[in-house]
């Protein structure tokens, strides 16, 4: 039999696809449970309303994100398929900056938003292929400046704590 590789962490990116995943299913949750009159420009309610808005997060902030994850995916892979399917998985994400694909002011789906959903989706393949049989690295980990990103931290979700609430539908005008 052949020698089992170790298999290639990557803990940071799919930290980043937790926290992507535990925003949509509480927009999901948000959303189905609200009526359209007290949330953020959207016009469905129930399941429906609440898919919608999950879709529409996952076209946008995650695959903006899913672009920064690419390189160091295809990287740990390696290959030729994986450096063409990091690609499309690019051009896919990418389409959200296309004019149009994402507006402010109506956040219902499109079906101009499914490119990137699926490019958030290959992204997601990828990370896992590249966890289970991509190049292992050694761990260069260092406390420089962990005192810094935890302040930075703090202040961050102190300051988005009025968004936070309002996507989980607290504070409207009810």
């Amino acid at each position: 039999m052949g020698e089992r590789r170790p298999a290639s962490r990557l803990n940071e990116v799919w930290a980043v696809w937790l926290l992507f995943g535990t925003v949509a299913v509480v927009l999901f949750i948000t959303y189905w449970r609200l009526p359209p009159a007290v949330l953020w420009k959207t016009t469905n309610t129930g399941f429906v309303g609440g898919a919608g808005r999950a879709f529409v997060f996952i076209s946008f902030s995650a695959a903006v994100a899913a672009v920064a994850t690419l390189p160091i995916v295809a990287d740990r892979l390696a290959n030729r398929l994986a450096y063409l399917l990091a690609a499309v998985t690019l051009v896919l994400c990418a389409t959200v900056a296309y004019p149009g694909v994402q507006t402010e002011s109506h956040l219902d789906p499109k079906w101009s938003n499914t490119f990137a959903v699926v490019g958030v989706g290959l992204a997601v393949v990828l990370t896992a292929w590249a966890t289970r049989s991509g190049r292992s690295e050694p761990s260069q980990t260092s406390r420089d400046g962990d005192r810094a990103r935890l302040v930075v931290g703090a202040v961050s979700l102190f300051f988005a704590a009025p968004y936070i609430a309002a996507e989980l539908g607290f504070g409207g005008d009810e």
